[in-house]
Formats: structure tokens, sequence, C-alpha cells
């Protein structure tokens, strides 16, 4: 779907209180260690052997990594919002680590709305997280965002 014939929701349509949740997605060891060997080269992340030696005991994803399965995942949940963009995050916390075959998946929840001095966008805060599929908290931030006006 293009963006032009996507049924967008605007700042309008969001609604304190709603809480959206994506599809699932399984997270594979190659996929760990081919971010980590490209972005972030830290043993742990990277030697699945030498890693059981860590404080981890195995092989974890890099906190980044986290992040940008956060990020392709929260478009299945919230990817019809007219994003204008993400102004910042607050209250990061890599909760718990991602192993390998680890399945994932993504939430959120509005918390506030809030009008700025343009009446082309509004200021809305979400609560996010990247969650297993056994609800144990993986990554947990509040991310502040504008987003468009119907007008």
């Amino acid at each position: 779907m293009t963006s032009s014939s996507m049924d967008w929701r605007y700042y309008e349509d969001i609604e304190v209180g709603e809480e959206r949740k994506s599809k699932s997605l399984v997270i594979t060891e190659k996929e760990i260690i081919d971010f980590a060997e490209k972005y972030d080269p830290q043993w742990f992340h990277s030697d699945p052997e030498a890693s059981k030696e860590s404080s981890f005991k195995g092989l974890i994803a890099s906190g980044i990594h986290v992040a940008a399965i956060w990020r392709l995942l929260d478009h299945g949940a919230n990817g019809d919002i007219k994003f204008v963009c993400g102004i910042g995050w607050e209250n990061v916390r890599w909760q718990n680590p991602l192993r390998p075959e680890d399945e994932v998946y993504v939430w959120s929840k509005c918390l506030s709305k809030s009008d700025t001095s343009s009446s082309e966008r509004g200021v809305v805060i979400f609560n996010h997280g990247l969650k297993r599929k056994d609800e144990l908290d993986l990554l947990t931030f509040q991310g502040t965002c504008l987003v468009y006006k119907k007008n």
C-alpha cells in the first residue's frame, strides 16, 4: 500500500489510553550475529562460544538491534498513524536480554495528547516496548511524537 492510498489515523483519531500490539517475530542467532558484526561487534553479541563465558551466559542481541527490531515491528502496530516525526525518547530501559529464538512483539499505549502552536500537528506521548511472547519486557520507553492533524 502506498502512503497516498493508506487509511491514515491523524492526531484527532488517536485516543488517550488506546493500546496496540504488533504481530510477533522470531529472532535468529544469525540475525543477532550479522547485526553485531556490522554495528556492535562486542564478543557477547557476535561470538556464540565466547558469549557462554559472559555474565549473560550466552549470545544476546545488541541494545541497538533490539531498538531496531522495535522500530520494524512498531510499523505493524502504529504504521497507520500520520507521523510528522519522533522528537524524543525518555526512560529508555533494556529490561532483559534478547536471545536467539526469542519470539517478540511490540506494544504501545497512548499516554497523552497536546496541541502545539501549529494548527497542522499535535504532540502525542506513548509508552512503548518490546516484549517476549511470554510477556517479559525487553525494551521499554516513553516516546514523544509529532502527529499531523486532519486540517
